[in-house]
């Protein structure tokens, strides 16, 4: 079993997790991470990870996961597992007017960490992408929703599901 973090020096746990799955298919991983939104739970679940656990499980429920995940069972906390759940169903409510605005998911992950108010640094070491990079896929958010500020963003993040108003 490898536990791993999204967050790592030399490499993301996302790109770490894809690594190990296809090299060693017998090992195990469990994801221990502080991120518990759609966009980073999503990849995790695609690639067949065994586990995800919040860092501020107890240390009881990770050694039950690990237990559970040694057996050949998957644990995956009942908020993430609805997180992933309500994730797909907004995702596909949302997908139809997001076409029509032809953005890829990056913009629309860009969205939603504007939204969020992350600047761009931290966006450019979130995503593991250079900051020119992120710049380039802003300008193409506002470019194609005939936007122009953080506020109108999010207006439109509101009206077409990419994020819930409190």
């Amino acid at each position: 079993i490898v536990l791993l973090d999204i967050e790592m020096p030399e490499m993301d746990g996302i790109e770490a997790a894809r690594i190990i799955k296809n090299k060693f298919k017998k090992v195990k991983i469990i994801m221990l991470s502080m991120y518990n939104s759609y966009d980073y739970v999503k990849p995790l679940f695609e690639l067949g990870i065994d586990g995800y656990l919040l860092k501020n499980t107890s240390k009881k429920e990770l050694l039950q996961a690990i237990s559970i995940v040694t057996q050949g069972g998957n644990y995956y906390t009942p908020i993430t597992k609805q997180v992933y759940e309500e994730g797909n169903k907004q995702k596909s409510r949302t997908m139809s007017t997001l076409e029509a605005y032809n953005l890829s998911d990056r913009e629309v992950q860009i969205i939603i960490l504007i939204t969020d108010g992350v600047s761009t640094e931290d966006m450019s070491k979130q995503l593991s992408l250079s900051v020119h990079t992120i710049s380039t896929h802003r300008k193409n958010v506002y470019r194609k929703t005939g936007l122009s500020s953080p506020v109108e963003l999010t207006k439109f993040a509101l009206e077409v599901g990419l994020i819930e108003g409190s």
